[in-house]
């Protein structure tokens, strides 16, 4: 049988610095792709909360940078953090890559969630017909936030 640790797959951090460092560096890029994704989408916690605290910045038209992202989130060392966002790439040129693959990376992470899922529900006494329909509803809703996305669908 093969065995891995389930815990460090479908995820880069890099990706996830890259994607948050063009949306810190041009508001532009956000508006571009910015709605494929919620904070959940990226598997690092303080990454969705600076994603999210992006977000409403620009849901209510304020300023995007190191400054009012960090009054927003109003963490010890989250400028630190920011910086380095921003010192790992420092342009914006491949944002629409960078934002495919946090997509692809968060779309395997929920693909591995309902295997597991299912995988424990199918050891109890769960009839395989509740099962079955359990496992299309999941999918199915998977399915309609990736297909609800037209720019993830076009880099297909």
């Amino acid at each position: 049988m093969n065995s891995f640790d389930t815990t460090t797959i479908n995820r880069m951090k890099e990706a996830e610095q890259s994607l948050l460092c063009c949306f810190l560096l041009s508001t532009d890029t956000f508006y571009a792709v910015g709605d494929m994704f919620t904070e959940t989408d990226l598997y690092d916690e303080t990454h969705g909360t600076i994603f999210k605290s992006i977000r409403d910045l620009v849901d209510t038209g304020n300023p995007v940078d190191i400054i009012s992202v960090s009054q927003k989130i109003k963490q010890p060392g989250i400028a630190a953090t920011l910086a380095n966002i921003i010192g790992v790439l420092g342009t914006t040129t491949n944002y629409e890559y960078y934002a495919k693959l946090v997509k692809d990376y968060s779309i395997r992470r929920q693909l591995n969630e309902i295997g597991r899922t299912l995988s424990y529900q199918a050891i109890g006494d769960n009839k395989s017909e509740d099962l079955i329909q359990a496992l299309e509803q999941r999918l199915a809703d998977l399915t309609a936030t990736t297909k609800g996305c037209r720019r993830y669908r076009d880099w297909e």
